[in-house]
């Protein structure tokens, strides 16, 4: 949620809590304008708590990637492609390690593919040179948990994509609804300025700023 709309919100909150005391026991024909703002409002607060759990997932899920890809480096893949040398040629383990050091999280899971079925073959070799035949095993399990964690991380974005599109479909319903609660109000109290200033009051800043139009 963005600062205009968190604006927003506050007055469709001032505008509930203005019907509350003034409409919600009256005979004014505003019943269905009433409900529909209370709605949205809780629409908006659900919303805006997904938009929070997702990011905070997503959050976490970065910071579980950065870490898988550090132990992947540092205990897998440069272990494994030194040994790899004796095996496929000093010149392609070094720069398969070199390339690897510069890819990102989700091209280096598909490095880890590719190196996985390079030292297949020579799991013999490896085991000779005293590497632990779990080492290639443990790759290929690290590298799925980390392409786990960016499925997790990209479902949650498309779950904060979608939540941010409702959240603005629920934001113009409320600026429609405000709309319609005040014609009710500027017709059930036209001879009570007091009332009629209360209600404009409270509604300040449901419309978005001309920038945010």
């Amino acid at each position: 949620m963005n600062a205009a709309q968190q604006r927003a919100l506050a007055a469709f909150r001032r505008c509930q809590a203005f019907v509350d005391a003034h409409l919600a026991s009256a005979d004014n024909g505003g019943d269905a304008a009433c409900a529909t703002l209370r709605e949205t409002i809780q629409k908006i607060d659900e919303l805006c708590s997904q938009q929070e759990r997702s990011r905070l997932e997503v959050r976490a899920d970065v910071k579980r990637q950065r870490l898988l890809a550090r132990v992947i480096r540092r205990n897998h893949l440069h272990p494994l492609l030194r040994a790899l040398r004796g095996c496929v040629g000093a010149t392609q383990a070094a720069e398969l390690e070199l390339a690897s050091d510069r890819l990102a999280a989700r091209s280096l899971v598909e490095a880890c593919a590719r190196i996985a079925a390079i030292a297949e073959p020579c799991r013999d070799s490896l085991t000779a040179m005293g590497m632990p035949p779990v080492v290639h095993d443990d790759l290929v399990a690290i590298a799925a948990a980390l392409e786990q964690s960016l499925d997790a991380r990209d479902h949650q974005r498309c779950i904060l994509s979608a939540a941010s599109k409702l959240l603005d479909a629920e934001m113009a319903r409320g600026r429609h609804t405000i709309a319609s609660v005040e014609s009710v109000v500027l017709r059930a109290y036209e001879e009570e300025p007091r009332l009629v200033a209360a209600w404009q009051q409270a509604r300040r800043m449901v419309d978005p700023p001309p920038e945010a139009l």
